[in-house]
């Protein structure tokens, strides 16, 4: 009960505070049916109407893949609401058409990963902490606007080059002009690179988006004119199979990096958790994605969007060196 309160302290603030609602706006709460989900919509949809909101729940069966489309009634309803709140266990919409339609519509769409410990998902926000990870996000998003190219290198072995040339990043933070996100403390610098130029190898040592744990044997692969090798993947574990399960679900499943992305956050530890929310948003973690970019500026389309997270990252822009052995350098 006392857990329930904090988390309904913490969405008022969200809700009043942060986002702005208005009395009698509209606010659609989505949540999968995994038990800590659902007790986090109930809560956060019970919070939304004591503040006067239009509050409406929906429960839907978890999404398949990253990216997956919910239901089509949940997608009508996405695009009538004025503000979307989803609660995940793992894998959520962000990266599927009905999100992009729901902000085309107006709204705004924010996820609450709920396999973050409750430690750190209960923590209070603090002002200091949101606008120091407003300004480091939308400085380096402007830096990545701006590149025409970018090296990712890490100590493991990853050395990926890839062409940022007009494409527009995107600062996703709690108070961004994006209009989505994650909550509450999630925040990111993302780009979608040139489609076809990213060449060189990938070595993902720290985790898969939506596995739920920390890799223990890193996985390698080769990406060659935009495409991941399926038929390099150098492991021979039960994760390096997962992976290549993924890279086949269809043909643009391949595409490789889908994504960008830098932590931003002023907020969670240094301590890798196995969870998307917290290991993510760690300033100075770098992840690349493969899949789907259709959501955040590119032109292809997939079933899936999946992140690949890299721990002691070197990422140049051009020349300038923005990120030094996972250390954010703005």
């Amino acid at each position: 009960m006392r857990a329930l309160l904090e988390s309904a302290h913490n969405f008022r603030a969200i809700l009043v505070d942060l986002l702005r609602m208005r009395p009698d706006s509209r606010l659609l709460v989505i949540s999968d049916t995994h038990t800590q989900s659902v007790a986090l919509a109930y809560v956060a949809r019970e919070v939304g109407a004591s503040i006067g909101l239009e509050a409406t729940l929906a429960l839907m069966d978890p999404v398949v893949h990253e990216g997956g489309e919910p239901p089509p009634c949940v997608a009508a309803a996405m695009k009538e609401a004025d503000l979307v709140l989803e609660f995940a266990e793992t894998r959520n919409t962000i990266h599927s058409a009905a999100h992009r339609d729901a902000l085309a519509s107006g709204a705004r769409h924010y996820v609450w990963n709920t396999d973050v410990s409750r430690a750190f998902a209960d923590q209070p926000l603090s002002a200091f902490g949101l606008e120091e990870t407003r300004k480091t996000t939308e400085e380096l998003s402007a830096r990545l606007t701006q590149a025409d190219t970018a090296r990712l290198a890490t100590t493991c072995g990853t050395d990926l080059t890839m062409s940022l040339k007009g494409r527009s990043g995107i600062p996703i933070h709690p108070t961004s002009d994006a209009r989505s996100g994650g909550l509450p403390f999630y925040a990111e610098a993302a780009i979608a690179p040139v489609e076809g130029t990213t060449e060189g190898t990938a070595v993902v040592d720290a985790s898969v988006r939506g596995w739920g744990y920390v890799l223990r044997i890193p996985i390698r692969f080769e990406v060659v004119k935009g495409k991941a090798q399926i038929q390099s993947i150098s492991s021979s574990t039960a994760q390096a199979e997962q992976l290549r399960r993924l890279l086949q679900l269809d043909e643009n499943a391949v595409n490789c990096a889908a994504e960008l992305g830098i932590g931003c956050s002023a907020f969670p530890s240094k301590i890798l958790r196995g969870d998307f929310s917290s290991d993510y948003a760690m300033a100075g973690n770098v992840h690349i994605a493969f899949g789907a970019n259709d959501s955040i500026g590119g032109n292809v389309h997939s079933c899936i969007h999946n992140d690949l997270l890299m721990t002691d990252a070197t990422l140049s822009l051009d020349s300038a060196c923005v990120v030094k052995l996972g250390t954010l350098l703005i």
